[in-house]
């Protein structure tokens, strides 16, 4: 904000000697003069005069000291008035400013406060969303531990199957936190080449299989060859691909089928790639604010399963920094469809 400046120059643009702190004294000495001078000149001079022509010339004179007297006045007043408009104009000026800085400070204020409820909701949904899979890891362990190692491996095979898939769960958790804060800051760096889809598909699903085949779930995989190639960062990519299933997988009912499909985009410059569940659906308004982070309050008012919603967040920057975008297709009680573009590989374009 500017400094406040206040002119104390003359308003006429007088000379310094002639400044109103400087003219108070020599006016006074200069009436002084004056008066004596008409004083002495009075009783030298008019009082040789016939009575009539005296009074006509010291009325003269007179009349004439008095309007010097006040055109002095007057000119100085307005000079003061336009010195104190310019003084009232800056002031209005400085006003605005205060006005304009005190109102950024108000919202800055809020957006620091905002920071703080958005970190303190952040450390309460991760708490929470680790503890489920770290109460399964101690849970499976204990059992382990109190069963010994006498029972053969394959007593212990689902239990162990359960501490990676919470494992997992912890871990994918980590990447995402780790990866969007590097992609917000653009401190992640792309290292893009030709992909094989189906490949990427695959391993995206193998990672999410166990818990798919024990609950029954169907992964249905359905490539078309125009769409095989795409041109992007393989870890991004495949995490992006795993965070999808595995949202497909946590809203899709036991028994249900999880698609994953790809097609040349509208513009055929792209890949569109998408995966369908059998899920709740999310409702329109929602459509949007899904992709952003931290949307857990705005989602269990409508009854959906929720989680810190980084996953979502980090599908839409990743596919972002690749040149593509995300959206989601879904209706209450129709499931959804989250789909994404990708730049085609060469291998696909002259298919």
């Amino acid at each position: 904000m500017n400094e406040l400046l206040i002119d104390t120059s003359d308003p006429m643009d007088l000379p310094s000697e002639l400044s109103p702190r400087r003219m108070g004294p020599t006016v006074f000495i200069l009436v002084l003069v004056g008066f004596a001078a008409w004083q002495l000149f009075n009783h030298r001079f008019l009082m040789t005069l016939p009575m009539a022509a005296y009074h006509a010339v010291s009325f003269f004179v007179e009349t004439v000291v008095a309007a010097a007297v006040v055109a002095y006045v007057y000119e100085r007043s307005r000079a003061y008035h336009k010195s104190l408009l310019r003084l009232h104009n800056e002031l209005q000026q400085e006003h605005g400013s205060c006005v304009r800085a005190f109102q950024q400070l108000l919202e800055t204020n809020l957006a620091l406060a905002e920071a703080q409820q958005m970190k303190d909701n952040l450390t309460q949904m991760i708490v929470h969303d680790m503890k489920s899979p770290l109460t399964v890891i101690l849970g499976f362990t204990q059992t382990l531990q109190t069963r010994g190692y006498g029972e053969g491996v394959e007593s212990f095979s689902r239990p162990l199957g359960y501490i990676h898939s919470a494992a997992r769960r912890l871990d994918s958790m980590i990447i995402n936190l780790l990866n969007l804060s590097r992609l917000e800051s653009g401190k992640l760096e792309l290292h893009c080449t030709e992909l094989e889809l189906e490949k990427l598909v695959k391993d995206a699903v193998c990672e999410e299989q166990a818990l798919a085949g024990e609950e029954e779930k169907e992964v249905i995989v359905e490539l078309s060859p125009e769409a095989s190639c795409v041109h992007g960062d393989s870890h991004l990519l495949e995490r992006v691909l795993m965070n999808l299933l595995s949202n497909a997988l946590k809203h899709t009912p036991t028994g249900g089928h999880i698609k994953i499909a790809s097609q040349v985009a509208a513009d055929p410059r792209f890949v569109q790639i998408s995966v369908r569940d059998d899920g709740e659906g999310i409702p329109r308004e929602l459509h949007e604010r899904i992709f952003d982070k931290f949307v857990r309050d705005e989602t269990r008012k409508f009854g959906l399963k929720t989680d810190t919603g980084i996953g979502l967040a980090f599908c839409k920057m990743a596919v972002e920094a690749h040149g593509g975008r995300v959206w989601v297709d879904s209706e209450l009680g129709k499931g959804s469809t989250f789909s994404f573009t990708l730049p085609r590989g060469s291998d696909s374009l002259g298919s």
